[in-house]
């Protein structure tokens, strides 16, 4: 039951951008982009399937790719190492 309500939200989402920008709002990278990012990196320790969502995948792998992001994750790695 979960996961399909995961899967139309995700289908929300994806026609959304397909509608859209290449985030949420438009062109503009925004905290509810930050957000789905957060969020959906728990995608696969929950063993939510993201492939018939490439648009979404796409948002995802653009915000990952981001300098401050990166160095973000990279700094909670460390820290969660100490």
């Amino acid at each position: 039951m979960a996961r399909l309500r995961i899967a139309a939200r995700l289908d929300y989402v994806e026609r959304h951008l397909a509608s859209g920008g290449p985030y949420l709002l438009g062109d503009t990278l925004t905290v509810a982009d930050a957000y789905l990012y957060t969020i959906l990196s728990w995608s696969d320790f929950a063993k939510v399937d993201l492939a018939a969502f490439p648009l979404v995948r796409a948002l995802i792998a653009r915000i990952g790719a981001r300098p401050a992001v990166r160095e973000a994750i990279q700094r909670e790695a460390a820290r969660q190492l100490t």
